[in-house]
Parts: C-alpha cells; sequence; structure tokens
C-alpha cells in the first residue's frame, strides 16, 4: 500500500499523482516529480488555499481602484453631486449648490442705488437647502402656536407677515434651520441669472406679486412661475429678512468666499420686494435695512438648511 508523501492519504497503487492533493508522488518515499518521455518536470497543482487568497487579494484591489474611481468621478463629473443632494433635499426645500455669481447692481441696469454697488464676485463654497416658498401662516402657527399676521383672512396657504427679524431666527432654529445669508439669498434668487430680475430685465407679473397685480394684499405661496432653483416668489409677495446686519458700504469691502454681512449694526437686511413693491425695488440686487424688531405687514421670511 502506497501513502501520498504530501498529503499521507493512500494513493492507488501505481499511482503518478494523489487523486486527493494532486502532487506528483513518489507513492511512500521522498516526493518525485513524475515525467512525461522526452518532457520535463510535472508541475504541482495549485493547492485551493493558495487560489483563495489570490482571489480575495483581486478583489480587495478591485474593490480599492473602484472606490478611487468613484472619487475622481464624483468630483470631477458635473451635476452629479448636485442630483444626489436634490434627491436627499427635505420635504419642501430646494437644494442651492455651491458656486460663485457676480452679486449687487446687475451690469447694464441704470436703476440701481449706490447700496447695490459695486457689483462685486463672491463665491458660496458649499450647498445648502433653501424653503422653496416663503413660511405660511399655518407652518408658522403650527410651530410658533400663533400667528401674528395682518391678513389672516388670507388664510393658511399665505405668507405669515408682521414678523420680526427675531420671530424669524427662532422659528427657523425650531425648525432645524437658520435664516440664510443675504449672499446665499441673492446667489439662490438670481439662480445662475444676471439680469435685473430672475426671468429677464423686464417686470413680469407671471412671476411675481407686487404692487401692479396685487390687489394690495399678500397672495397664497406658489401661484407664481418659481426660478431655475424651484423656489417661489423670491421676488414679491412679502419682504424676506436674511440674517446679515445693515450696511450701506458693504459691498465695497465684501469678502469673495461665503460673506456674511457686518459684526454689528442697526438694522438687518431685508430682501425680495413684497405685495406693495414698486418694480425698481423689486429687482434681484435690490436691498433695504429695518429694526429688527419691527414687525410689519410686508415683512416675512424663508428658511435655510446646511
Amino acid at each position: 500500500m502506497a501513502f501520498c508523501d504530501q498529503c499521507g492519504k493512500e494513493m492507488r497503487e501505481g499511482a503518478k499523482f494523489c487523486d486527493s492533493c494532486g502532487v506528483a508522488s513518489g507513492g511512500g518515499s521522498e516526493q518525485s516529480v513524475a515525467k512525461q518521455p522526452g518532457a520535463g518536470p510535472v508541475a504541482a497543482r495549485p493547492s485551493s488555499s493558495k487560489t483563495g487568497e489570490k482571489r480575495l487579494k483581486f478583489i480587495l484591489i478591485a474593490v480599492v481602484v473602484v472606490i478611487g474611481f468613484c472619487a475622481v468621478f464624483w468630483k470631477h463629473v458635473p451635476g452629479l453631486n448636485t442630483f444626489i443632494y436634490k434627491r436627499r433635499a427635505p420635504e419642501g426645500f430646494a437644494y442651492i449648490p455651491p458656486g460663485q455669481f457676480m452679486m449687487g447692481c446687475s451690469k447694464g441696469n441704470k436703476d440701481c442705488y449706490d447700496f447695490e454697488k459695486p457689483a462685486h464676485k463672491v463665491k458660496i463654497t458649499k450647498g445648502f437647502y433653501m424653503k422653496d416658498t416663503e413660511v405660511t401662516q399655518g407652518e408658522y402657527e403650527s410651530v410658533m402656536g400663533k400667528n401674528p399676521s395682518h391678513f389672516k383672512e388670507c388664510g393658511d396657504d399665505c405668507p405669515v407677515e408682521q414678523v420680526t427679524w427675531h420671530d424669524a431666527k427662532k422659528y427657523c432654529e425650531k425648525t432645524g434651520g437658520r435664516l440664510p445669508t443675504e449672499a446665499e439669498w441673492e446667489y439662490a434668487a438670481r439662480a445662475g441669472t444676471i439680469t435685473r430680475y430672475y426671468w429677464g430685465n423686464e417686470m413680469d407679473g407671471d412671476y411675481a406679486w407686487y404692487n401692479k397685480n396685487s390687489d394690495g394684499k399678500t397672495q397664497p405661496y406658489a401661484n407664481k412661475k418659481p426660478n431655475a432653483f424651484g423656489l417661489y416668489d423670491m421676488t414679491g409677495n412679502v419682504w424676506e429678512w436674511v440674517n446679515d446686519w445693515w450696511s450701506e458700504n458693504y459691498y465695497k469691502n465684501s469678502p469673495v468666499k461665503d460673506p456674511k454681512g457686518p459684526d454689528s449694526g442697526d438694522y438687518r437686511v431685508l430682501r425680495g420686494g413684497a405685495f406693495d413693491a414698486r418694480a425698481v425695488e423689486s429687482r434681484v440686487s435690490f436691498r433695504m435695512g429695518d429694526i429688527p424688531g419691527n414687525p410689519l405687514s410686508y415683512f416675512g421670511f424663508r428658511c435655510s438648511q446646511d
């Protein structure tokens, strides 16, 4: 009876290879290598453990290559990360991707005031979410337990107004958000445009409630056309509080990256025009300031989230 020199198992009499491990064996003596006439030595078959190790190494290398490819693909393919974040946007919010724009007086616009100048480059380095409508009376009352609006008869779907800057900030924080900065607001409102309004250079009542079509009062949300980011009423209906302190001269010294406004001041910034605003005051670059504790029937807001 012969036994394999490699695995020790019994071999068939006269066999040159072990049926169990496939290694050439002399059958009970020192391992030999079987030869065919005129051929070189016959190599042993690789063991299953070695084959498994090779497969594992190949899989690990493939995973590393795929991860590296995806990282490069994510960074350099335009719109891919925007598409992903759009799908993850909280209900009622639109994703605003990072980017840069010219903030302030639109090129060729002779209606601009000094506090809209100079036009200057701004970079928004991080994407964020912005509420696609102004906060409504129904939303505000459900969170704050009261409805301070002057135009209550307009209903739950109309923007809340007669809110102070402090009220707006408190609501946004209670709902997991914040007030947008002035730069974020204009960047989101322009949505890639460089014109007086985010639809063109002439006022168009299909996009905004203002003094020529509002009947002197607020109107239900989302009844006008949105901008390219899917935001409604960024022009008209109610002025919107933003986080920044007001300064007439801030644009002269504004940083390029993610400006947050002056460190202090007496007034807070409002943007976007309102139901009683003229067309010139409804331009996307127009800005004004008011006392943060002043609640007026044309002051509202919308929130943003990181």
